[in-house]
């Protein structure tokens, strides 16, 4: 090929890495896992494989949305997975069949903040009202890192699952998530995570169209299908490698709170004389 004939071809443009979230959130709301929960704990009485799962909702097993379904509901840690057999867990049978009102809705807000992005959001605005949608979803790009696609799902998702758990609440024509009050317990196998709240952290999404790559090109790569794949005892893993990342990040930015709070104090002091 001569050399007119390579000027004349096509230049291919290098590809844009996209941006990701740096907060994991689910492809669905809480309301459809508990839903998918429920199958299992009433209609298998506590255990369904997968496909006869799928039979019972009138899908295909292997098609996408019932896998973002199956793996939310273990995101909220509602499901466990054992090769190809679901299990209601301990949490969601304490949702399904509480012994008190009390019990359900503890359990239910746990469920809620095992999410890391609805954590975050939770302890952002702790005692406070949440601002305007317009406002809510700038704070969800800014501070958040949530990619702007996605801005409006995780909106909703977030919005919904709370509206479901009940923790939603209104007074002064304000409107409050209210969790602080709840003790939430680390889900059954993370030992690696700190009793309490799960910390929010710089965690990766899964959106369903392919592999996640951590935006500070940090070492963690997961995608949907890594997690939907994943039985128990590796899901686990996962989460407690986060939860080591997490509270590193969490004191880092504690640390730097307190510094900026205290250079602000001083500089108070000084304008003051």
């Amino acid at each position: 090929m001569d050399t007119e004939q390579q000027n004349d071809m096509p230049t291919k443009k290098p590809r844009k890495k996209p941006v990701r979230s740096r907060y994991q959130f689910p492809s669905y709301d809480f309301g459809v896992a508990r839903q998918m929960a429920e199958k299992v704990e009433f209609e298998g009485a506590g255990h369904l494989s997968e496909e006869t799962l799928a039979i019972s909702l009138g899908v295909s097993y292997k098609s996408s949305g019932y896998r973002l379904k199956t793996l939310a509901a273990r995101q909220f840690r509602l499901l466990i997975k054992e090769r190809e057999i679901l299990s209601t867990s301990p949490l969601a049978k304490a949702i399904l069949k509480p012994k008190t009102d009390e019990e359900k809705r503890r359990k239910m807000a746990e469920s809620f903040m095992t999410i890391p992005l609805f954590n975050a959001v939770a302890t952002r605005f702790r005692g406070q009202p949440l601002p305007a949608s317009e406002s809510f979803r700038n704070i969800l790009e800014r501070e958040f890192g949530v990619e702007q696609n996605r801005i409006g799902e995780a909106e909703r998702l977030l919005f919904d699952s709370a509206r479901e758990a009940g923790l939603l609440h209104e007074s002064g024509g304000k409107t409050y998530l209210t969790t602080e009050t709840i003790p939430i317990t680390q889900p059954d196998g993370m030992t690696g995570v700190p009793q309490g709240t799960i910390p929010p952290s710089n965690m990766l999404t899964s959106p369903p169209s392919g592999d996640v790559t951590q935006p500070s090109g940090g070492l963690l790569t997961v995608s949907v299908r890594d997690l939907a794949d994943f039985q128990d005892d590796e899901f686990d893993e996962i989460w407690r490698a986060i939860g080591k990342i997490a509270r590193v990040r969490g004191k880092r930015q504690k640390d730097r709170e307190e510094k900026a709070t205290t250079v602000r104090e001083v500089e108070g002091e000084e304008e003051e004389e």
